[in-house]
């Protein structure tokens, strides 16, 4: 399963951030009751190097794939 992040900082062309892994819906879930939060500014993905820290208003889309698409 992958796990893409669409973001796009002020000023910086959009990117796709792709992670690999045994990811379910509910992690799916997770994600966007994170970016819900409003308390929160910041969504923080994995553990660097493997994952991100961002402003959660740079996430475009987040969507769970099951198979990469070539």
């Amino acid at each position: 399963m992958f796990i893409n992040f669409l973001v796009q900082e002020d000023g910086e062309a959009a990117k796709v951030l792709e992670y690999e892994g045994d990811y379910t819906l509910k992690d799916l879930e997770k994600i966007f009751l994170d970016l819900l939060d409003i308390d929160k500014e910041w969504l923080f993905f994995g553990t660097r190097p493997n994952g991100f820290t961002t402003r959660k208003k740079y996430i475009k889309t987040v969507y769970l794939r099951e198979s990469k698409i070539t």
